[in-house]
């Protein structure tokens, strides 16, 4: 059973399987007969392999279930595809608010309203037809917590001032 990236390609009765881990690769094809020493070979042009986007994931930078108020949040999606797929990243279920048209993107100085649900949506084109894949994932963005306030009490009368009650 062949994945879904590999392709059996037939030509001129010789079959071989590709994947797109092959894309641009070069096949060379050799001749060798009884009659001559010289051996004779051809190079094709570099193969062009498409295959439609899959396998989308996303890094959350820094790798935390919770991030505070203030922090920057990175978020990165990669996936796979020949050609290349475009991202689009999108706040809310997928037909929110479009945040960016590229891979990643920042969440500067993070307030509770960035709390949410962040889908990043990939595709690609092959032959007029569009694949796409998407992945979401969820950010909560809490109140930075507070550092306690502490004090030394000390009993009165005990501060190193020095006087006279008479």
């Amino acid at each position: 059973m062949l994945s879904s990236t590999s392709f059996i390609i037939v030509q001129g009765g010789l079959t071989d399987l590709y994947s797109g881990a092959d894309n641009r690769a070069i096949v060379r094809c050799f001749v060798e007969t009884d009659v001559s020493t010289v051996i004779m070979y051809a190079d094709s042009e570099p193969m062009l392999i498409h295959f439609k986007v899959r396998s989308p994931s996303i890094a959350l930078l820094p790798n935390k279930t919770v991030c505070h108020e203030g922090d920057s949040v990175k978020l990165e999606c990669k996936a796979f595809g020949n050609p290349n797929p475009s991202y689009t990243w999108i706040k809310g279920n997928r037909s929110n608010e479009t945040i960016v048209f590229k891979d990643s993107f920042v969440i500067e100085h993070a307030n509770i309203s960035d709390s949410g649900f962040y889908t990043c949506d990939t595709s690609n084109s092959i032959d007029g037809k569009v694949y796409t894949e998407y992945l979401s994932t969820y950010i909560d963005i809490a109140d930075r917590p507070t550092t306690p306030f502490s004090a030394t009490l000390s009993p009165a009368g005990s501060d190193n001032t020095k006087g006279n009650l008479s």
